[in-house]
């Protein structure tokens, strides 16, 4: 976004590299000072490790360069939070002692200046009650502001002569992203049975009528026919990943965490991105069996 104003968006992209831990040793040689390293979307050797198509090499770099007492090299791993328990089973041991920390959603002043504070860089202002309406739209969920902040980029980069973000900005690039398919972390649908954990959102918004309000867990099996277990854990999963709320009840209850997500879901985006995934003849039984329930309701 910094630089979409001077030029049209530059591939920085590196190279792939045979040999990482060559590369990455290179790197630590020529630092003279202290190091911090940053490994975004490490769920992914993570992953591969525990699949045995990554050998351990890279995270046994990683424990010897963090203990090196030669050189100061901090490393930071990021990552969904189920890959948590993979480090601790994927990767022999070398790992094990890293400290994890929790990045949950950003609080509302973060949130709106992850929108503004770029923006202004290139000397467009945005309006307070447009920052307000971009950043309660993602309930502070930085994947989203970052899905929200590209089309507000795109959507500025057409009108060089814009120099201002309106709420009828945020409303067009909103609608806009409602229209893509919303992006949900392949790790959320993967942690479960990606039907059973699409079923329960949607069932939450089907079962609602206000954003505000929550649906029992009890309830939310029997609508989804799923057992009460099964229900409970694909809904704490979910909650890991910040896209549900949970009630202070004794009795677990769950509503959808922030406005776009409820709204992509209620416009039919879940059930529009799985049957686009669907075998055609599973769609066709699917689609027959929706008619056959709708029809006893």
């Amino acid at each position: 976004v910094s630089e979409f104003r001077r030029a049209p968006f530059a591939d920085s992209s590196v190279a792939e590299r045979d040999d990482p831990e060559r590369t990455l040793d290179a790197l630590v040689e020529a630092c003279d000072r202290q190091l911090l390293l940053i490994l975004d979307e490490f769920g992914g050797p993570l992953e591969s490790a525990q699949r045995g198509s990554l050998g351990g090499e890279l995270f046994a770099w990683i424990r010897t360069r963090m203990e090196d007492a030669k050189r100061s090299v901090t490393v930071i791993m990021a990552a969904p939070p189920d890959a948590e328990a993979l480090l601790r089973t994927a990767t022999a041991g070398d790992l094990e002692r890293v400290d994890t920390f929790w990045l949950g959603t950003l609080p509302p002043r973060p949130a709106r200046e992850m929108f503004t504070e770029p923006l202004a860089e290139q000397g467009i202002a945005v309006r307070q009650d447009a920052a307000d309406a971009l950043a309660s739209q993602c309930g502070g969920h930085p994947y989203y502001l970052i899905g929200l902040l590209h089309k507000l980029a795109l959507r500025l980069d057409a009108d060089r002569k814009k120099w201002d973000v309106t709420r009828a900005d945020v409303v067009h690039c909103v609608n806009d992203l409602l229209a893509d398919s919303l992006p949900l972390s392949r790790w959320v649908l993967e942690a479960g049975s990606a039907l059973s954990s699409q079923l329960c959102l949607d069932t939450i918004v089907r079962l609602t009528a206000s954003p505000n309000q929550y649906v029992g867990v009890a309830k939310i099996a029997r609508a989804a026919a799923l057992g009460p277990g099964d229900a409970r854990s694909l809904m704490e999963g979910l909650l890991r990943y910040q896209l549900v709320e949970r009630s202070l009840d004794e009795e677990p209850a769950y509503r959808i965490a922030f406005p776009l997500l409820r709204e992509w879901i209620r416009r039919g985006g879940l059930r529009r991105d799985f049957f686009a995934k669907v075998d055609p003849a599973m769609r066709r039984c699917l689609f027959a069996l929706g008619k056959h329930e709708d029809h006893k309701s």
